[in-house]
């Protein structure tokens, strides 16, 4: 996809970002997001020489959907989600991997259920921006181009690079 094709997904008739990810909602990462509700998400294409960010709200997924992703996810990354405690300060390696093995062992057999501490989130964008380098980097006169959402309606300006 171009960067002109990925906005038209991010920006459509229903406001919302569907591309969604996952992570340990206790982690720092979790714990900032959630903490104002707010985030942004950045993608970046050297080849095409163009920068997408949005910013907006932050919400959990359904937690059915939340499942049905980590029940297709590899074994070991489920082991990994359930007992990581992300972020957090381990003593060493081997008390990760004995913990690893032990839950793996607990669990042998049998369906590993998705941690209450992991899921999905998902960003409602209120703010766009898209970054295009022009001419290659010389004159560093890039296209900034700002979508923002106010009053049900998206609003289109440009900023000064």
């Amino acid at each position: 996809k171009t960067a002109y094709e990925m906005l038209r997904s991010l920006v459509g008739s229903e406001m919302c970002i569907r591309d969604r990810f996952y992570t340990n909602y206790e982690s720092q990462k979790g714990e900032e997001l959630f903490a104002n509700s707010k985030g942004h998400l950045t993608w970046y294409s050297r080849a095409q020489g163009v920068s997408i960010r949005v910013q907006g709200k932050v919400k959990k997924i359904d937690p059915k959907l939340s499942d049905e992703y980590f029940a297709s996810r590899d074994r070991n990354a489920q082991i990994s989600a359930n007992i990581s405690k992300q972020s957090k300060n381990v003593e060493s390696r081997e008390i990760l991997d004995q913990e690893f093995q032990s839950f793996e062992k607990k669990f042998e057999g049998r369906d590993i259920p998705r941690p209450a501490h992991w899921g999905g989130v998902m960003i409602m964008p209120e703010k766009v921006e898209i970054w295009k380098s022009r001419d290659d980097y010389k004159t560093r006169l890039h296209d900034r181009i700002i979508f923002s959402y106010s009053e049900n309606k998206w609003n289109k300006s440009r900023l000064y690079p």
